[in-house]
């Protein structure tokens, strides 16, 4: 698969975002993405798991008036799972071979637009570094870089 000049630039953006939160490495695009663009999350999520060397990484990204994610381990596929529900939410995606992914839809009222857009995805990106460094039991400053 070949991307696109606008899916490079995307790539770039999660590549600038990317945090690392124990084993954890998490990374998103800064900007709300139209709904077509988020067909490319996993291919990110491949780029990143394969050239950055993290133990599991997550990309997700709001594209439309949904969240999408996906998500590569080397550990086992059950642990992808419980992963996603832990982040995500039960019933919002799936997992096969250390892969997995999903998507949700906002509600009506909660999905940004314009300069809103913005808050919102950091809002999210803080919410789910937090998670994450529950899940990895490091404080906020202990193992997470920008």
């Amino acid at each position: 698969y070949r991307l696109t000049k606008k899916s490079r630039a995307i790539l770039a953006e999660v590549l600038m975002n990317v945090e690392d939160v124990g084993e954890y490495q998490i990374s998103h695009p800064s900007t709300h993405l139209v709904e077509e663009d988020g067909d490319d999350i996993s291919i990110y999520a491949d780029h990143l798991h394969k050239y950055e060397g993290s133990h599991t990484t997550i990309v997700w990204g709001l594209c439309g008036s949904e969240i999408r994610y996906s998500i590569r381990t080397n550990g086992e596929g059950g642990n992808v799972n419980d992963l996603l529900h832990r982040l995500f939410g039960k019933g919002t995606g799936g997992t096969k071979q250390g892969a997995g992914g999903g998507r949700f839809r906002l509600p009506e009222q909660l999905i940004p637009y314009d300069e809103s857009s913005t808050k919102f995805i950091d809002c999210f990106r803080t919410l789910l570094l937090q998670k994450l460094a529950q899940l990895a039991g490091v404080s906020d400053e202990e193992d997470k870089t920008s």
